[in-house]
Parts: structure tokens; C-alpha cells; sequence
């Protein structure tokens, strides 16, 4: 994270880092995000894991790991920066999900179950928030390259694609209120 901030300008970008799963930690990033810039126009929440796991063998400890991170990550983030949005009329909460959360993913039950719980998390939180000027909107990529791979590839997005998706949301006006994008790869599903 660091590194992507020190690629910026230096006024425009801070870096700040927080346990997902530990409400206070979420509480005192939001505090230094206020302090630092006094408000909280959008929230990116790209946090993620996966691991294999298949649904006719599941291990309740890789379940309990994605439901920790995709889902409570996902609503103690939102819990703690909606507030600040209310208070000052306003902005944009981008959950990065995935499209395992739509149609399944063979070998990640667990991932797949958990991405599904974060997309109905923000259409939920999008109807209860949208009456105060904040949208809510849910990306759903296909398997999105790692670092260091080909920026294109057959088998996967770049993730440039999904920073484009994320920048052209949040580009329009506050008007429009795009709920889900599906991010699918250039081939047809098999």
C-alpha cells in the first residue's frame, strides 16, 4: 500500500492500514482519515483471501476465515465510515467483490459463499443509505492477475480493469446510482 502511495504526489494520498477484524482498529483508521482530511468521500473496500476449499468437504476454518474477512470486514468498515458519510450529506462506498459471489466458484465454496453474503451485504446497505446521499455499488470481477503478471492474460483481468470500473463509478454524478458491475473476462463462460 505504501508503495502504491509513494508513486503519488505527495499531497495527494496517505496510507492507512487497520486489522479487519478488530473493530477498534477500524475505528482509529476512520479517526486518522478525518483528522487528516477531514472527511470520507468514498470507501474502497478491496480487502480479500481466498483458499481452496470444496463445499462436499468443507473445513470450518477456512469458512470462518472468508465469512471474517469478506463479510465482518466488509459491515465494521461500513459501520464505521457510514456515520461520517451521513454527517457531512454524502459519498460512495465501492465494495470489490467477486463473481464467485454470483454464480459459485468450483473448489472455493467457502470464498463463493462469503463474496455472495458481501453482495447482498451491499445491496442491503445501499437501499438503508441511499436516502442520505450515499450509494453503495458492488464490483463483481472475474479472477482479477496478480502482481507482477501480465497486465493481460486469457485467465484473468488486469487490476487496472477493476481501478477503471472503480473510477468510472465513481465519475458520475451523484444522480446515477449503479448498483453491481459484472467484470467478466473477453471469453464466454464455458
Amino acid at each position: 500500500l505504501q508503495e502504491a502511495v509513494d508513486a503519488l504526489p505527495a499531497s495527494a494520498a496517505r496510507a492507512f492500514a487497520c486489522d479487519l477484524g478488530d473493530p477498534p482498529s477500524i475505528e482509529e483508521l476512520v479517526r486518522g482519515v478525518v483528522a487528516a482530511f477531514g472527511r470520507i468521500d468514498v470507501l474502497v473496500h478491496a480487502a480479500g483471501t481466498a483458499a481452496p476449499d470444496f463445499a462436499s468437504r468443507a473445513r470450518p476454518e477456512v469458512w470462518e476465515e472468508m465469512l471474517r474477512v469478506h463479510m465482518v470486514g466488509t459491515a465494521l468498515c461500513c459501520r464505521a465510515v457510514v456515520p461520517v458519510m451521513r454527517r457531512q450529506g454524502g459519498g460512495h462506498v465501492v465494495l470489490v467483490g467477486s463473481r464467485a459471489g454470483r454464480d459459485g466458484m468450483p473448489g472455493f465454496a467457502g470464498y463463493s459463499a462469503a463474496k455472495a453474503g458481501e453482495r447482498v451485504f451491499g445491496r442491503s446497505l445501499g437501499d438503508e443509505v441511499a436516502r442520505h446521499g450515499i450509494r453503495v455499488t458492488t464490483l463483481l470481477p472475474d479472477r482479477v492477475g496478480a502482481r507482477g503478471e501480465p497486465a493481460e492474460t486469457a485467465d484473468a483481468l488486469a487490476p487496472s480493469d477493476v481501478a477503471e470500473a472503480v473510477a468510472f463509478v465513481l465519475g458520475l454524478t451523484p444522480a446515477a446510482r449503479v448498483r453491481e458491475i459484472v467484470l467478466d473476462l473477453g471469453r464466454p463462460s464455458e
